[in-house]
């Protein structure tokens, strides 16, 4: 499923926090913040991302982490 298609499909609320990885493994943050505030039109580089993981993320309050998969694996 494309990030996309889970915005499309899916009723997020709260914080989210999207987030992918580099060749190098450096963390990518695209967009921390509350979910109604994320714009999928504002973002459409990763639109078409295949998201990888969601996970709940504790590290300042609960959020929702929906990691993206590496463009590399995604061919």
């Amino acid at each position: 499923m494309t990030l996309g298609e889970l915005f499309e499909e899916t009723y997020i609320q709260g914080e989210i926090a999207i987030r992918s990885y580099d060749s190098t493994g450096t963390t990518i943050e695209h967009y921390l913040g509350d979910a109604e505030e994320f714009y999928p039109d504002e973002h459409p580089q990763i639109l078409e991302r295949e998201v990888g993981y969601i996970f709940p993320l504790m590290e300042v309050e609960p959020t929702i982490c929906i990691e993206l998969k590496n463009e590399e694996d995604e061919g």
